[in-house]
């Protein structure tokens, strides 16, 4: 009997452990279940983003669409090598806000750099309302111009800084723009910090 009991109480507190860790599980599980996850965290923007314009892309007058959004104060690097068979290369580089940007014709830029030739660029600088604010022609770059817009100001560099006071608007494209050039070579490199 001593035995028979034994046995039996060792069963009940088996059948016992099972059912509270059956229990227990099913609670923790539960738990598990209706617990709230976090909120997913934002993947940053990697940054530097670079896009390159191969000279083919320029020819016979055609635009070049980059499609990019930036909240933030930004650099935007401008590197020129590309070449033309004669006369000037009249590249054009528009930095387009937010609700300016379309398709051919339609875009309404905050800034412009136009490369008259691989050494010499002229920029112009836009306000909200379409209204220039400041313009600069003739400047020597050595075929690299930065952009650096701030959250009060525009600055355009080739040789030596030209700063306008002008509050910030979001980029949403840039636009590469054959005004004329003969492109017979080289490329134009983009590279936009943030």
């Amino acid at each position: 009997m001593c035995i028979v009991s034994s046995k039996s109480g060792l069963t009940r507190m088996v059948v016992t452990a099972l059912v509270l860790l059956i229990v227990v599980g099913s609670v923790v599980a539960a738990y598990v279940a209706l617990k709230p996850s976090p909120a997913p965290t934002p993947t940053p923007t990697p940054m530097p983003k670079t896009h390159t314009v191969d000279w083919t892309t320029m020819a016979n007058h055609q635009t070049d669409f980059w499609n990019i959004t930036i909240t933030n104060p930004y650099t935007v690097v401008l590197n020129d090598t590309m070449t033309v068979s004669s006369g000037n290369q009249l590249l054009e580089i528009d930095g387009v806000p937010s609700g300016g940007q379309g398709v051919e014709g339609t875009w309404a830029p905050l800034w412009i750099v136009h490369f008259v030739n691989s050494t010499t660029f002229d920029f112009f600088i836009y306000a909200a309302n379409g209204s220039m604010v400041n313009s600069g022609y003739n400047l020597p770059c050595g075929g690299i111009v930065q952009v650096v817009v701030t959250a009060t100001q525009i600055t355009v560099k080739g040789t030596s800084p030209v700063t306008s006071n002008i509050p910030f608007e979001n980029l949403v494209q840039i636009v590469t723009v054959n005004d004329g050039g003969n492109f017979n070579g080289g490329h134009l490199d983009m590279t936009l910090t943030s």
